[in-house]
């Protein structure tokens, strides 16, 4: 990763209420006919969205914002539907469960946060049984409720989750695919990718089966951290070290969503590619 010059202003005081700015924007990509990804930052204190494609800053006091993105799949209409489904219905169901446990321990907004999204996959799996034009779609989803300097994150299927901390990028999510259940007992790893039939395909995905297993982790923010939740059109040709390269570089968060978006198109854009880019800042 190149060397960057610091723009960074003077850390925030510990008693400072933190802020995210967020860039959103997705893209349909250079192979794929329509835009089967959908995203949203939504706030649960006006119980509303606050941006789709666009860029918002907002305050980090309880009960914070969400933000989702959704990677649809079981052709065009279904994986539109199942995606646009899941980013309109998820924050209505926490919103619903935050009226009964607003004051709740961080463990249990873990439990909440996990009853929410299987509560949301029940509602696009009903949906999937509604006719045979929807039989089978169904949606990835990764959430992130952040709070205060705390970050939730929801995740079932690809979709990924990046945090940027001190010019290092880590990835917070595990992808539920075919290819990462193999690879944890491979001697060769590598080899055993190039082998795998169906490596890509997805373990599990929200309304595509009768039941799934959500992973839920609670992960600590700090001033200055980046958070990025994307889609596989992005990460499947934007490395990790790309990415902080854009981090930290100048520009709002906006800007440099478009960046990585532009990084994908450049290198053949395979998908549809969503990014939600948020930089925790003071106000």
């Amino acid at each position: 990763m190149e060397q960057q010059v610091s723009t960074r202003p003077a850390a925030a005081a510990a008693s400072t209420v933190l802020e995210a700015r967020i860039g959103a924007l997705s893209d349909l990509g250079r192979v794929r006919g329509n835009n089967e990804d959908s995203l949203v930052v939504f706030d649960l204190r006006a119980k509303k969205p606050i941006a789709g494609n666009g860029a918002v800053t907002a305050k980090l006091g309880a009960p914070g914002l969400l933000l989702i993105v959704a990677d649809g799949m079981g052709g065009m209409k279904a994986g539109e539907q199942a995606s646009k489904l899941c980013v309109e219905q998820f924050p209505a169901v926490v919103v619903k469960w935050l009226k009964d446990h607003a004051s709740g321990t961080r463990e249990e907004s873990v439990a909440g946060l996990g009853e929410a999204v299987r509560e949301t996959h029940k509602l696009i799996w009903t949906t999937a049984q509604s006719g045979p034009e929807l039989k089978g779609m169904g949606t990835t989803m990764t959430a992130a409720l952040i709070r205060e300097d705390h970050a939730l994150i929801a995740q079932v299927g690809d979709s990924r989750c990046y945090l940027g901390r001190r010019d290092e990028v880590k990835q917070l999510t595990r992808d539920q695919t075919v290819w990462e259940s193999m690879r944890k007992g491979a001697d060769d790893p590598q080899a055993a990718f190039n082998n795998a039939p169906w490596k890509n395909m997805l373990m599990q995905a929200l309304g595509a089966q009768k039941d799934i297993q959500v992973t839920v982790t609670d992960h600590e923010l700090k001033y200055d951290d980046w958070l990025l939740l994307c889609s596989d059109g992005l990460y499947r040709v934007v490395r990790p070290e790309d990415m902080g390269d854009v981090f930290w570089s100048p520009g709002a968060p906006l800007e440099k969503a478009q960046r990585l978006i532009a990084l994908a198109n450049e290198r053949g854009g395979p998908d549809n590619c969503s990014t939600i880019l948020c930089h925790i800042a003071a106000p």
